[in-house]
C-alpha cells in the first residue's frame, strides 16, 4: 500500500467519522424535525427554582489538600505511562508494517 493510498483512506474515515459526528448529535436526536422553523417545536415549561440556604465555603484543611496534590501527581504519572505504551504500540506497529518486516 503505498503513502498515498494510505493518506487518501485516512482522510476518507476521518471524513466518515465528522459526518456520522455531525449526524448523530443530541440536538438533533431530540428535534428530529429540527429543519422546521423555531416556532413548530414544542413548548418548553417553566421551571421552578427554589433557593435554599447552603454553608458557608470553608477552606480545605492541609492533609485534604496534600491528598489532592498527591493523587494530581500519582494519577499523571500512571496515565502518561498508559498514553507512552499505547503510542510506542502504535509506533512500532506503523513502523513494522510500513518496512514491510512483518511478511
Amino acid at each position: 500500500m503505498s503513502t498515498t493510498s494510505f493518506t487518501l483512506r485516512a482522510g476518507l474515515v476521518a471524513s466518515a467519522a465528522v459526518v456520522l459526528l455531525a449526524l448523530s448529535s443530541r440536538s438533533r436526536r431530540l428535534h428530529w424535525n429540527w429543519w422546521r422553523g423555531r416556532t413548530k417545536r414544542p413548548a418548553v415549561t417553566a421551571v421552578q427554582v427554589v433557593r435554599m440556604p447552603i454553608a458557608d465555603y470553608q477552606k480545605p484543611r492541609w492533609w485534604e489538600r496534600f491528598a489532592a496534590i498527591t493523587g494530581i501527581g500519582v494519577i499523571t504519572a500512571v496515565l502518561g505511562a498508559i498514553m507512552a505504551t499505547f503510542i510506542a504500540v502504535g509506533l512500532i506497529w506503523a513502523v513494522t508494517t510500513m518496512t514491510g518486516l512483518l511478511k
